[in-house]
């Protein structure tokens, strides 16, 4: 049998159209898993909140004595409480109060390579090396569209646990690095921020460079972990860290421990420019240590 060249060429053009096709599908499908996880992550934002506001404002009941209503105890008998009631209710903690959960070095890199195939693939980095509490891992997270999320859109971008400890070396080797700075990772309105500021003034095409990365001078982010049990993959916490989750998809709280885990997967929420005004005397904190950090 002989194979003419347009026949040839029909077969190509159906390999090609067939590899486009897969390509779109793959698009789709991360598309649906991103809009999945917005979904989520805002259902339970608002769960958490309507909890909040139910303990705080609770509803004024009336009790009935002989089928006729009887009004609430009146001010002057609330007031009446016993000191260890009074006591008990105050050592609950707020959402408005902050918890540095731990804070440290931060540094983000960006590396390219060539893969077998010929094609250049990017890589954008953020390392981190806590100093408190002493004998937190070293780790370092890889982040989606090889960039921070944009702070204005409150845009939200997957990321991973690429290395922990001397591994983190070994992922970055080659890579270049872009900028150093102080962060914590605080807890606040219960959820996990990780905040920074950079130690350095970058000016001119330093500056470009940085924007090209949404590298801000300061910055803080929201953090939410994904439950293991809710993907495909091998990966899994510990029995203590995966009972933290209480059978839902993500936690967005006392995210600190779980990222010292290889394989934990994440996202990244852009919060805001401005920590001091978002966190206060812990983003005023954070402002003076990547100033020490120059000297």
């Amino acid at each position: 049998m002989v194979v003419t060249r347009s026949q040839d060429n029909q077969k190509d053009g159906k390999k090609v159209a067939k590899k486009y096709a897969e390509g779109d599908e793959k698009k789709e499908d991360l598309k649906k898993e991103r809009k999945q996880v917005s979904k989520e992550i805002e259902k339970e934002e608002k769960e958490a909140a309507k909890a909040d506001k139910s303990k705080k404002s609770p509803k004024r009941k009336e009790t009935k004595t002989n089928g006729k209503k009887k009004n609430p105890p009146s001010k002057k008998a609330k007031s009446e409480k016993s000191n260890e009631e009074e006591n008990k209710k105050d050592e609950k903690p707020s959402s408005d109060e902050t918890v540095v959960e731990e804070s440290g070095v931060i540094l983000f890199s960006h590396k390219s390579e060539v893969n077998n195939d010929g094609k250049t693939i990017d890589y954008f980095y953020v390392q981190l090396e806590p100093s408190d509490p002493a004998g937190r891992k070293k780790r370092t997270l890889t982040v989606a569209r090889k960039r921070l999320p944009s702070l204005s859109k409150h845009e939200r971008l997957f990321a991973f646990v690429a290395a922990t400890e001397d591994e983190t070396n070994i992922v970055t080797n080659g890579s270049e690095g872009l900028a150093k700075g102080t962060y914590e990772l605080v807890g606040f309105h219960n959820s996990s921020h990780l905040a920074y500021k950079l130690s350095t003034e970058n000016e001119g095409e330093t500056q470009k460079r940085l924007k090209k990365f949404n590298i801000h001078p300061t910055a803080s982010f929201v953090i939410a972990v994904k439950n293991p049990e809710e993907t495909s993959g091998s990966f899994k916490f510990p029995k203590e860290l995966q009972k933290r989750f209480e059978g839902k998809k993500w936690i967005n709280h006392d995210v600190a421990l779980f990222l010292e885990h290889k394989g934990a997967n994440l996202i990244f929420i852009g919060a805001t420019e401005d920590i001091v005004k978002e966190l206060g005397e812990e983003g005023e904190h954070i402002v003076e240590e990547a100033e020490a950090l120059q000297d």
